[in-house]
């Protein structure tokens, strides 16, 4: 819970948009949240990848792996406990992970942690 407080204020501070966390624990072994952010442009979406992964690095959180950078519209993060798509909102509309993931619970983001 500690890395989803600390990755959504990440994306607050950063000017991500539209973002929202699930609880997968009960239906993935992969990890326990799975947050979703939408970044207005690819650059946005690349500045808000390097901020991320170089705040988590600082609090000793590397990620398993990081999927999409570079020219792309959708990047993931898997940092064990937490993924983390980052994604333009075009692919945020065409993939639509929220319907994918909608039968778990959302997390209130900006209550994490209180």
């Amino acid at each position: 819970m500690e890395n989803l407080k600390e990755i959504v204020k990440i994306l607050d501070d950063k000017k991500g948009e539209n973002i929202v966390a699930f609880n997968i624990s009960p239906v993935s072994a992969l990890a326990d949240y799975m947050v979703i952010c939408t970044c207005n442009s690819e650059v946005h979406l690349n500045a808000i990848t390097d901020a991320l992964l170089y705040a988590m690095k600082r609090k000793g959180v590397m990620p398993i792996g990081v999927d999409g950078t570079g020219k792309s519209k959708w990047v993931c993060i898997d940092f064990g406990d937490v993924i983390v798509h980052l994604m333009t909102e075009d692919s945020r509309n065409f993939y639509d992970l929220e319907s994918i993931w909608g039968d778990c619970d959302k997390v209130n983001v900006f209550n994490v942690g209180q």
